[in-house]
């Protein structure tokens, strides 16, 4: 009988199939959905089945390549095609740019990091890991968004505003005053019109271990819930990929906010601290209100940071109301 010779396409083949695998068995354990998170690289390593080289690959092989393409398609095609906000209507003309980024704590160029943030044009600035290389930095950015929240040692992120920020606090707080929810920032903006927005910035743990990153999603809807999800809106580094099963639970949990970042590949921007041009997982994310329309989404180019900016302009689609 002849012997099957195992070489590296083989093995490559084995790997994009492991990938795949890890789509319904996901939704069974956090820890195999953690992994979910590399399926882009699926549809790589089963190309491995059709690069020429020495000894042939079997039609078997080459079939179960094509199927982890037509896998992969399935899973990822409809998250790149997807609009960020398809049930918007009547827009009131009240505009806003947002920006969220890790800064990184380790970030390698913190003052091309600043001088990028405030030729951004943003109006809103939500940042995470603040308190790293881009710390000493932070009177610069007070210089162009005079309004910003306060947060104590507890807590590593901050809200930039050249709104009025007429509230600002850190966690949700009950009617009673008391704190619940998973640890997040957040302040209540006021737009020209008197429009009062609820905006929040969160940086979610790693996906592993499972258990800490699935205690954080369980509580955060009702934390948003209790300042109002119409006019909200909720960015950060979410350290979940679109494909993951615990994001596709997320985006439910979290109705009527709806994502408006779609395949917004943002991370790495770097490895190991080297630069990495081709960032493979996207992680950070923008959520907003039934009540906005999401008309651009954009990764911008990286500096410093292992994190892209994500930018996002917004639109107030329902007639706006004060208060």
């Amino acid at each position: 009988m002849k012997r099957t010779r195992i070489g590296w396409r083989h093995v490559s083949v084995m790997m994009a199939v492991a990938i795949i695998l890890t789509l319904p068995f996901g939704r069974l354990s956090g820890t195999i959905d953690a992994f979910t998170s590399f399926l882009p690289f699926a549809p790589l390593f089963a190309l491995a089945a059709f690069i020429p080289g020495r000894g042939s690959m079997s039609r078997v092989v080459k079939g179960i390549a094509v199927c982890v393409f037509l896998v992969a398609a399935v899973a990822m095609v409809p998250e790149v095609v997807a609009p960020g906000r398809a049930n918007a209507t009547g827009a009131s003309g009240q505009r806003l740019t947002l920006i969220t980024q890790n800064v990184s704590v380790r970030n390698s160029d913190p003052i091309g990091t600043i001088d990028a943030l405030l030729a951004s044009g943003a109006d809103i600035v939500l940042l995470q890991e603040t308190d790293g290389a881009v710390g000493s930095f932070h009177p610069r950015l007070k210089q162009r968004f005079p309004y910003h929240s306060p947060c104590g040692e507890s807590c590593s992120a901050v809200i930039y505003s050249r709104l009025p920020l007429i509230e600002a606090q850190y966690r949700a707080r009950t009617s009673g005053g008391d704190e619940f929810g998973p640890p997040l920032l957040w302040a209540v903006a006021k737009l020209e019109d008197g429009t009062q927005i609820p905006i929040v910035t969160y940086h979610q743990p790693w996906p592993l271990p499972a258990a800490r990153q699935a205690r954080w999603r369980e509580t955060l809807p009702d934390a948003l819930a209790s300042l109002g999800t119409q006019r909200l809106i909720l960015g950060g580094d979410f350290n979940l990929t679109p494909w993951s099963s615990a994001m596709h639970q997320l985006d439910g949990d979290l109705a009527p906010l709806s994502r408006g970042t779609r395949a917004a590949f943002s991370f790495p921007a770097k490895i190991a601290g080297i630069s990495w041009p081709v960032p493979f997982l996207p992680i950070d994310h923008v959520y907003t209100g039934p009540q906005w329309s999401v008309q651009n989404v954009e990764v911008l180019p990286a500096m410093g940071s292992d994190h892209h900016a994500i930018r996002a302009d917004l639109v107030l689609t329902q007639p706006a109301v004060a208060g």
